[in-house]
């Protein structure tokens, strides 16, 4: 069974690659707890210290290193077990460490604190090898590596005669400071002239005239633009706003007038890129676009906006927009308004909250800067940095054509693993992404509002449950399974014109096969009882229900089943709620089956291997009852969904060698239908609908072609 009890830190992973952080990280955790003697040699710890510590460290370990240490009971015997097996990490991160140091050199930093980052990071490393840095060290690392054009500076700073490294790295972060505001006080106007009193002025007079470049006010109670789409204060606002005028590029610009584009100029083209500068608002409700290419999907409707000049009827569409700011943060609007005759785009604060980012304003010295951040596990990590002048507005540089682009290639690759998922509904589709391995959609997000599918439209429809009635019940492995068949199918599928479902109700494990008819289930309920029992012995089937059908009410199956200890019961007649989870089951596979058999263009008659494929599919979907899927429950393991392909997909196989020719082709066409194992295939030989299995690795698969 899975463990998902919260871990105070990254668990030791099979291949040992965190051992020494992870030691260190246990050490220390141990400590805090007061059981730090538990893991020395004769200690003389209590029983009770002991179970703790052993607890902690068996928690914080991989799944399958609990199975390797199941024997060991004491902390220090698996301390020191777990020591001798990766203590060779040493070893292996040395002379990448030794390395590292050789090669590191000052000149080849932009930053001080940058190359300072990388130094502390060798250092460190060596260190936890037992390799020892000194000071010495240190400074000379540093002063030997400088640039041949700074030979002068570094015979200066060897001349301080520095015994610490700190205090180099002192002198060397106030000489950088001190460089740069030398550069941006140049910078400002050229030597010998005097300040212009009207520039700032005339810059921002230009800006207004600009029908791309609008404003921010972070201080301001803005409900929406009026009909020019200019912002305005609230009469109720008694706040003084604080503005800056900045730009996206990471560069400070000059306090001279600023060059703008013309103002009959909807947009900058350099290098096919579309650049905008849309305004940034902390007050509007809504983010407004004037300009088409932004939105993913449009609905053209009229529609009236209050401002504080009143009601305008501006809106003429609004939908789902995408936009992609200078260094590359992705913004997602799920309903923006569309206003063609507006003079000025406008980017709300709140649609860049609803992509999970931070907005916050920054202040060093006299600048002033506008941030981006986004927090991930308790880290804050800017993602934009916006530099203010003294005019006090917020430009933010916008590329559509590459972010369409990426977001087409994203809609693609979530379209390709709708099908091969079986498709499935975006709650599900969340819980796959982070609930697997294998698939390139881990950090993206999920639009289920814009994805259209025809073959789930076709095949699905679903209505609202009934409330639960019943508490949920708390079970273990096969304590009690659920059965139940389904048919009679139409048109039959080969000879078969049933299928039986069983379901485990702790783990919701299944098992799926086709029947010829029910006087098969005996046998087949059987055969799965017996292998159960070979593959789980740990786990001993409890309880069978069944419905009152009368292949499961035979007397030779109770007689069975009550030798073996299983007690098989069957729900009041006409009351299927008692039996619910296995006619759920059953409606699951044919909400998947049916969206399969549509997308493919397979023929109805082809309902068989859409069922079992499906059945393959549920075992790695998460339920709605826990967060992992059968499959991880029952191993532990993450399941890996790298070898899906989408149901109904040509693919190429070999033509076996008694059946191959020199000169002729080596590959034959398939139809995919499933898989066995991560390895092994199975697939339709077109022209006479027979199956057969390949290997994997020597397929090759065309998702783009579909059915016969």
């Amino acid at each position: 069974m899975s463990n998902i009890q919260k871990v105070e830190f990254e668990a030791l992973k099979v291949s040992g690659e965190n051992y020494l952080e992870w030691a260190l990280d246990t050490m220390i955790f141990l400590n805090s707890k007061g059981l730090g003697e538990c893991i020395k040699a004769d200690n003389t710890a209590s029983d009770k210290d002991r179970s703790q510590a052993i607890f902690h460290i068996r928690h914080h370990l991989a799944a399958s290193l609990k199975q390797q240490y199941l024997t060991l009971e004491n902390p220090l015997e698996l301390w020191v077990a777990l020591k001798k097996r990766y203590d060779h990490q040493k070893m292996v991160l040395l002379p990448q460490a030794k390395f590292d140091w050789k090669e590191l050199r000052f000149q080849d930093y932009k930053s001080v604190d940058d190359y300072n980052s990388e130094l502390f990071r060798i250092v460190s490393i060596m260190k936890l090898c037992g390799e020892e840095v000194s000071d010495n060290d240190l400074l000379e690392k540093t002063l030997s590596t400088f640039h041949t054009q700074n030979i002068v500076l570094q015979q200066q700073y060897r001349a301080m005669k520095h015994t610490l490294y700190e205090d180099l790295l002192s002198c060397l972060l106030l000489a950088e400071k001190n460089n740069d505001l030398l550069m941006r006080n140049s910078a400002q106007r050229p030597p010998g002239s005097t300040p212009v009193p009207d520039s700032r002025k005339e810059s921002y007079m230009s800006i207004e005239t600009d029908p791309q470049i609008v404003a921010v006010d972070m201080g301001m109670d803005v409900e929406s633009v009026d009909a020019e789409m200019d912002v305005a204060t609230d009469i109720t606002s008694v706040m003084v706003p604080v503005k800056a005028v900045v730009s996206l590029n990471h560069t400070a610009l000059p306090t001279q007038p600023i060059s703008l584009p013309a103002p009959d100029a909807e947009c900058s083209i350099t290098e096919q890129r579309t650049v905008v500068l849309p305004m940034v608002d902390s007050g509007s409700s809504h983010t407004i676009l004037k300009d088409k290419s932004y939105f993913i999907n449009l609905i053209m409707q009229t529609a009236n906006i209050s401002t504080i000049a009143g009601t305008s009827n501006l809106i003429e569409g609004h939908g789902q927009a995408h936009v992609l700011l200078s260094n590359g943060t992705h913004l997602d609007i799920p309903d923006a308004l569309y206003s063609p005759c507006s003079k000025r785009n406008l980017l709300s604060f709140k649609d860049i909250r609803l992509n999970g980012f931070h907005i916050e304003t920054q202040g060093e010295g006299n600048k002033e800067s506008l941030l981006i951040t986004k927090i991930t596990l308790g880290h804050k990590q800017v993602l934009e940095t916006i530099p203010a002048l003294s005019t006090g507005l917020y430009y933010a540089k916008v590329s559509m054509i590459e972010a369409n682009n990426a977001l087409k290639a994203r809609f693609q690759d979530y379209t390709i693993w709708h099908d091969r998922l079986g498709h499935p509904g975006t709650t599900m589709m969340r819980k796959l992404i982070q609930s697997s391995q294998g698939h390139t959609l881990r950090e993206n997000r999920v639009f289920p509002q814009h994805l259209m599918c025809t073959a789930c439209s076709q095949g699905k429809l679903i209505t609202r449950p009934s409330p639960v009635k019943v508490s949920k019940e708390t079970l273990h492995f096969l304590e009690r399974i659920q059965g139940d068949i389904c048919g009679p199918i139409h048109p039959p599928f080969g000879t078969f014109r049933y299928f039986m479902v069983l379901i485990d109700v702790s783990t919701r494990w299944s098992y799926v096969c086709l029947l010829s008819s029910r006087n098969q289930a005996f046998a087949r309920l059987l055969a799965q009882i017996i292998r159960l029992r070979a593959h789980f012995p740990d786990f001993p089937l409890k309880t069978i229900r069944l419905d009152n059908a009368g292949e499961f009410t035979s007397q030779a199956f109770n007689d069975y089943c009550m030798a073996m200890g299983v007690t098989v019961e069957h729900p009041v007649a006409h009351v299927h709620t008692q039996n619910g989870l296995a006619e759920s089951f059953i409606k699951r596979i044919q909400w998947i089956a049916r969206p399969l058999l549509m997308r493919s263009k397979l023929p109805v008659s082809a309902w068989g291997h859409a069922v079992l494929h499906a059945a393959e599919l549920i075992r790695i979907r998460p339920s709605s009852e826990h967060r992992y899927s059968p499959s991880q429950l029952l191993t532990g393991h993450e399941p890996d969904i790298s070898h899906l392909k989408t149901f109904g997909c040509s693919v190429y196989v070999p033509i076996a060698p008694p059946h191959r020719t020199k000169m002729g082709p080596q590959r034959r066409m398939g139809i995919y239908v499933g898989f066995d194992s991560p390895t092994i295939i199975k697939y339709l030989e077109p022209t006479t609908g027979d199956l057969f299995k390949a290997r994997y690795a020597d397929c090759q698969f065309d998702e783009s072609i579909l059915g016969l």
